[in-house]
C-alpha cells in the first residue's frame, strides 16, 4: 500500500480548517446551553456526566476539564462550570491584580469550598527590583497569605511557582 505524502503547509491548512469548522458547529450548542436555552438534563446538548481523574500521585480526584480563570470577570460563568461538574480551578496571585482570586473566593464561599480544588501560583522572583533576585521566604509567605485571604480559604490544593525564567 503506497503511503500518501502531504506537505506541511497542506497539513496545517487542513487542521486549521477542521478545527475552525468544528468550533463553528460546537459553538451554537454550548452558547445555547450557557444561555439557558437548553436544559441541564438535556443530553442532546452534549451534557454528559463529568469524567474525573486522579492528579498524579496526589490522590486528588479532579475533573478531566479544568478551568483557568485568568481573564474571567463574570462570576456566573464559574457557577455554570461548577454545575457542569468542573471542580479544578486555576488562578494566580497576580491575575487581575488579585481581583481574580477575590472573585473565585466569593463564588466558592457561596458554592462550598470543600467541593472544589484550587490551584494558584505565586512568583518566586522579585518583580520590581531585579527579575533574577529570589523573593525571601517571608515575602513568599506574605504573598501566599494574601492569596488565601482573597480566596477566602485557609488552604489551596495545588501551589505553583509562577513565571520561572531560569532553572538555576
Amino acid at each position: 500500500m503506497a503511503q500518501k505524502r502531504i506537505s506541511r503547509r497542506r497539513f496545517l491548512k487542513n487542521v486549521t480548517v477542521t478545527c475552525t469548522c468544528s468550533g463553528l458547529f460546537a459553538h451554537p450548542v454550548s452558547a445555547s446551553y450557557a444561555a439557558g436555552k437548553i436544559g441541564k438534563n438535556d443530553t442532546s446538548a452534549g451534557n454528559t456526566n463529568m469524567e474525573y481523574r486522579r492528579l498524579g500521585r496526589t490522590g486528588l480526584k479532579i475533573s478531566a476539564l479544568s478551568f483557568g480563570v485568568m481573564r474571567l470577570t463574570e462570576p456566573a460563568v464559574l457557577f455554570e462550570a461548577l454545575d457542569m461538574g468542573i471542580n479544578y480551578f486555576d488562578t494566580a496571585h497576580v491575575y487581575q491584580r488579585g481581583n481574580n482570586e477575590k472573585m473565585l473566593g466569593s463564588v466558592l464561599k457561596e458554592y462550598g469550598r470543600e467541593k472544589v480544588f484550587i490551584a494558584t501560583k505565586i512568583p518566586p522572583y522579585s518583580r520590581f527590583l531585579n527579575l533574577n533576585k529570589l523573593n525571601s521566604p517571608i515575602s513568599m509567605e506574605t504573598k501566599m497569605e494574601k492569596s488565601l485571604k482573597r480566596l477566602q480559604t485557609n488552604y489551596v490544593d495545588v501551589l505553583f511557582l509562577h513565571n520561572i525564567k531560569d532553572p538555576d
